[in-house]
């Protein structure tokens, strides 16, 4: 904090993800420090390298991958991190299996390990599924521990995930929507691989607009899964004569227009789908809902050659 404000509003995990991930690539004496700190074993590490969001096949992803040399040997270990996330389901054996796969493929051992705040390593029974942990505390007082102006703001900002410090208000986390927004989430980027929708953590229970983007879009148009509704919006800024003009240009029947807020959105209809109802017992409806957003992107060619004179 500065005086009484905050240097940042809020501290997520990714924030977390980042800052270690840029450590282990260029401060080998941490590297050193974290895994003498997660393995209790005293290692002389005279390499390392970092990688972010692994996936592994359909074990899912791994947070944070550290590779590292003792000699001429390579070891690894799959990190997790969580501040306050729900955990999903069976997501320490995963690490396991994913750790299991990988030894014998060029690394002589392969561990898991978990990161988090120590409220949530000693309140938390998945913890225990993991072969390692290491809580946000040590980690903070290592960086304070190095008496420089970046560690103690790392620090800090450390120290700002453990406390949670926010302004404003903070919605109180629904697990069966959490739960069904990350399968959704792990559904979308392993269907739609040109699509992007940001990692869902703490999913409040009236949550129902998962939002999905496209890298051709024009700025501020949004497009959003109404699941109770059971519709697909591609929301634009577009009045109504000009969004006519533009779904006349393609042959898609089930796009269609609507009215939504003060402008008006290209729209698919589909099967409602109950955000409180586990995935896989809706899969159908879901998969029906990937076609939709499909049809959407259908849209490209024509917003591209006109994006100029729509925006």
């Amino acid at each position: 904090m500065v005086g009484k404000r905050l240097i940042l509003e809020s501290v997520r995990e990714r924030d977390i993800d980042l800052l270690i991930l840029e450590e282990w690539n260029s401060n080998i004496e941490f590297v050193r420090w974290f895994v003498r700190e997660t393995l209790f074993s005293d290692v002389n590490i005279s390499s390392s390298i970092g990688y972010h969001s692994v996936s592994s096949d359909n074990l899912g992803e791994t947070d944070l991958f550290l590779e590292y040399a003792q000699g001429n040997e390579l070891f690894c270990i799959l990190l997790e991190n969580k501040i306050d996330a729900l955990a999903q389901d069976n997501q320490g054996s995963r690490y396991l299996k994913r750790a299991k796969n990988l030894e014998g493929k060029g690394y002589q051992k392969v561990q898991t390990c978990i990161i988090a705040p120590d409220r949530y390593l000693t309140t938390n029974t998945e913890v225990k599924a993991y072969e390692f942990k290491s809580s946000y505390e040590k980690i903070s007082q290592w960086f304070e521990s190095q008496n420089n102006d970046r560690s103690k703001y790392r620090s800090m900002v450390i120290k700002l995930a453990i406390d949670q410090e926010r302004r404003g208000y903070t919605a109180k986390a629904d697990a069966t929507v959490t739960k069904f927004w990350h399968d959704y989430w792990e559904v979308v980027k392993s269907e739609l691989p040109f699509a992007y929708m940001k990692e869902p953590y703490n999913v409040p229970e009236g949550s129902d607009w998962p939002v999905i983007s496209f890298d051709w879009l024009p700025e501020g148009w949004i497009l959003r899964h109404k699941l109770g509704q059971g519709v697909i919006d591609l929301e634009t800024d577009l009045n109504e004569i000009t969004i006519r003009i533009e779904l006349s240009k393609i042959r898609n029947s089930s796009i269609i227009y609507s009215k939504t807020g003060k402008s008006y959105s290209f729209r698919v209809e589909i099967d409602a789908i109950d955000r409180h109802i586990p995935l896989y017992e809706q899969y159908e409806k879901v998969k029906k809902a990937i076609k939709a957003i499909n049809t959407i992107n259908d849209l490209k060619n024509v917003i591209m050659k006109n994006k100029s004179r729509i925006s």
